[in-house]
C-alpha cells in the first residue's frame, strides 16, 4: 500500500492498485488513479517517489 494524500481528500493511488482504490472509495475518499510509469526507477509508489531528499532543520526523535 503506497499512496499520497493531497489533503483530507483526494488520495493519489497507482491505477493498478484496484483493491486499495476500492477500499478508499468505500470509505468515502475520492481517488486520483494516474499511472506511475517509472515506479521501479524511482523506488516505489507515489509516497516514496515524492519524499523529500533534503529538509531544513535538525534531526528530531519523534518516538520519545
Amino acid at each position: 500500500m503506497n499512496l499520497l494524500m493531497v489533503s483530507p481528500e483526494p488520495a493519489i493511488v497507482a491505477a493498478d492498485q484496484h483493491s486499495l482504490i476500492k477500499q478508499l472509495e468505500y470509505l468515502g475518499i475520492s481517488v486520483l488513479p494516474p499511472r506511475l510509469w517509472h515506479s521501479r526507477v524511482l523506488g516505489g509508489g507515489f509516497h516514496c517517489a515524492t519524499l523529500d531528499i533534503r529538509r531544513d532543520g535538525g534531526l528530531e526523535d519523534c518516538l520519545s
